[in-house]
């Protein structure tokens, strides 16, 4: 299965309208419109033979053969600057991600597959203050873009930071999904899938 995971993950962007990611990204707690999307892709693909379930046990996905638990999956939300503004905050994203494939595998057989995905909203450059009650933690990128420069070198800190935090882990794909763009902003969502 895990190539299927892989290849559904890095096309998601298909899944969503033009746009649309990157406005889901700035306005909405992004991992829950991306697990639904992502649900969605997988039951149109396995239909025939699993059942896709969103909030199945309290797992964000799970894939299922009859009762039985295929995959599970995790997701965790960030955003770019979080990794750059406080050196311990992927620290703690880290441990929310490890925390859930320990409560996944309460609920798994000896076969089942556990996958956590952490995703890094990266949106390109700041938004003027004006802007702070449409998008979310506009200070907080506004900041991160003056103190590395540039959107561009937001991203590299943030992908240095979470590479680093991650390296002992089971990564098996990391990636990028054009989000497009929302308030003169374009948006990039990055991931990496562990298994555990």
């Amino acid at each position: 299965m895990q190539d299927l995971i892989i290849g559904s993950l890095e096309s998601l962007e298909q899944e969503f309208q033009s746009d649309e990611l990157a406005y889901l990204a700035l306005t909405t707690k992004i991992e829950l419109p991306f697990r639904d999307r992502w649900a969605f892709s997988l039951y149109r693909t396995l239909k025939e033979t699993y059942a896709v379930s969103r909030e199945w046990k309290r797992t964000d996905m799970a894939i299922l053969n009859g009762q039985s638990p295929e995959v599970l999956i995790e997701l965790k939300a960030m955003y770019s600057f979080d990794a750059v503004l406080d050196k311990f905050k992927i620290s703690r994203f880290a441990d929310a991600m490890t925390s859930d494939a320990k409560k996944a595998r309460l609920l798994a057989e000896a076969e089942t597959e556990i996958y956590t995905v952490l995703l890094s909203t990266h949106p390109e450059g700041p938004f003027p203050p004006e802007m702070a009650h449409i998008v979310k933690y506009v200070s907080g990128i506004n900041k991160a873009v003056n103190r590395c420069g540039s959107g561009q070198k937001v991203q590299h800190a943030a992908h240095e930071a979470i590479n680093k935090t991650l390296r002992d882990r089971n990564v098996v794909a990391t990636g990028s999904l054009d989000g497009g763009r929302a308030f003169l902003n374009g948006v990039v969502i990055d991931y990496w899938l562990v298994r555990a």
